[in-house]
């Protein structure tokens, strides 16, 4: 082959390569999007056996409607007792309120009587010093001093302790307070109802069953949310940004394109599989032998899609961007 030859080849390839990459800013084609949304695992907040499932598997529900409920007995039993509980903790701690109510009374009784018994012993003891006053009624009213001191200190005491009673009981009372609200709570999570408008997906618990607290039930697809999920080449992210307007294919929906708007770009995916990382997603830039460049997940909304027409989260889906 001539030189000459050899050079148009290389033009050629060289022109190629130019046109394809420059493609990405004029032109995007994508093949690696789906059908995403928001999508809900239904769980068990309580372990108990199900005795109601009112709805079917892929049925539409509307926000606030029962999807599946537990056997209510022992739950409101639980909520009985502690309630009960509670009001026997109450009525005792009233009891006592007044108890201590009576010992404070009681106390300052004491108190008064013992001032006033000191303040005779020190009239008193003028007296007896001055000689006015016998021996042996100095000596008594020292001896009603000294059991008045000690009466007042038994009623303190007792007062005390009484108190000491009351904060016991008030702290039981505000334990027995967040049983009953924990009982309470259980109660109303063990029927559980649809978050939003959507598709009850993937059930496989029936009435009968036995759940455990945390159990998976099923999936709850929010039919608001429904988007597509595109991971385009860094490479192609220049031509992209929040209202751009796309045209999505469908692999459900073949020969028709739908109009759609990138709602927003990812701001990071990890570079490594191995590197578990809940806040960045992974996506698999190779293949066998071809390493493609790193892929963004753009986040794309239908823009009037007909309201006859499904989605199906998971299904495969196409995106063109123009200039």
């Amino acid at each position: 082959m001539s030189l000459k030859r050899w050079m148009i080849v290389g033009v050629t390839l060289l022109i190629v390569t130019l046109l394809y990459s420059l493609s990405g800013y004029i032109f995007v084609y994508n093949n690696n999007a789906y059908v995403s949304a928001d999508v809900v695992r239904i769980a068990a907040g309580v372990s108990g056996i199900v005795s109601k499932v009112p709805v079917e598997d892929n049925s539409f529900v509307k926000e606030g409607s029962l999807l599946l409920s537990l056997d209510q007995v022992p739950f409101q039993l639980n909520v009985q007792s502690a309630r009960a509980r509670l009001s026997k903790a109450l009525a005792e701690q009233r009891n006592l309120s007044l108890e201590t109510a009576e010992k404070r009374s009681e106390l300052e009784i004491q108190k008064a009587q013992n001032q006033l018994a000191a303040e005779n012993l020190a009239r008193y003891k003028k007296l007896f010093e001055a000689g006015d006053l016998s021996r042996q009624d100095f000596d008594e009213r020292q001896e009603q001093y000294t059991v008045t001191e000690l009466q007042t200190a038994q009623a303190q005491q007792a007062f005390d302790l009484s108190q000491q009673q009351s904060d016991i009981y008030a702290a039981e009372v505000k334990d027995l307070k967040s049983s009953l609200g924990v009982a309470q709570y259980q109660l109303q999570i063990s029927q559980l109802y649809a978050p939003t408008d959507g598709y009850v997906n993937n059930l496989k618990i029936f009435r009968g069953g036995y759940v455990n607290s945390g159990d998976t039930l099923f999936g709850f697809i929010n039919r608001d949310t429904t988007r597509i999920v595109a991971n385009i080449k860094d490479t192609n992210l220049a031509m992209l940004h929040p209202g751009k307007r796309v045209w999505v294919y469908l692999a459900n929906y073949p020969w028709r394109f739908f109009k759609g708007e990138v709602e927003s770009l990812g701001r990071g995916v990890s570079r490594s599989e191995s590197t578990e990382d809940p806040a960045l997603p992974y996506i698999e830039p190779v293949t066998s032998w071809i390493r493609y460049s790193y892929r963004i997940p753009v986040r794309i909304n239908l823009v009037n899609f007909p309201e006859d027409k499904q989605l199906f989260v998971g299904a495969d889906a196409r995106v063109f961007v123009f200039r």
